[in-house]
């Protein structure tokens, strides 16, 4: 009987367990494209894409969950009971913290502690938030422009996502050594607005008397 299985797998249903196999040991990933910046008149930034980190762990890997909780929670603006409940969770994956600011992360990357991983992301930052905020608008987790300028012109400014398809191990880890397709992403375009800063600046100093 394990014969005649052998033989049933490799002869009929061969082409569909490859199949499997290959969907199984690689996995397709987006790439967010850069969102384009928004300028003044003059030339003044108000608003780009800053680096950062997010943060996840694998809680099956994880050991000493109250000690690393301990190191963890004044970083990451966690309360630390939450992280103590994720790590200790048995989950195979999950989140800690967004938008963390690169010298954090590159701290914890330091610390070399098996379990915890950090992803380069992007965040969006606004240089002069004070004086155009309500004229701006705001930009979600899912990096839609929401109101104002990045809502208006959310279409121009997002651009167009790529691709990443790579080999991953038994761990569901990208293996290094797997042929990796890439599609790039490509960037958002930037915006040059009418206002000029240096009038909004005397504006809000007016208007903070």
């Amino acid at each position: 009987a394990v014969l005649l299985q052998l033989v049933r797998w490799q002869l009929v249903e061969g082409a569909e367990l490859a199949a499997q196999a290959e969907r199984a040991h690689s996995r397709m990933r987006v790439v967010e494209p850069a969102r384009g910046s928004i300028y003044s008149l003059d030339g003044a930034l108000l608003a780009c894409d800053s680096p950062a980190y997010a943060v996840g762990a694998a809680p099956k890997e994880i050991s000493g969950a109250q000690e690393l909780a301990d190191r963890l929670f004044p970083l990451l603006g966690v309360r630390r009971q939450d992280l103590v409940s994720w790590l200790t969770s048995g989950r195979a994956w999950q989140p800690l913290a967004y938008d963390v600011p690169l010298a954090i992360g590159d701290e914890i990357a330091r610390w070399n502690v098996r379990g915890i991983y950090l992803e380069p992301t992007l965040t969006r930052a606004y240089p002069a938030a004070e004086l155009v905020e309500p004229l701006l608008g705001f930009v979600n987790r899912a990096r839609e422009g929401y109101y104002g300028v990045e809502g208006y012109y959310d279409g121009v400014l997002r651009g167009e996502p790529g691709a990443t398809l790579g080999d991953v191990d038994a761990a569901g880890n990208t293996a290094p050594f797997g042929q990796i397709m890439v599609e790039p992403p490509k960037p958002g375009a930037d915006l040059y607005l009418t206002i000029d800063s240096r009038v909004q600046h005397v504006i809000w100093e007016e208007l903070r008397q």
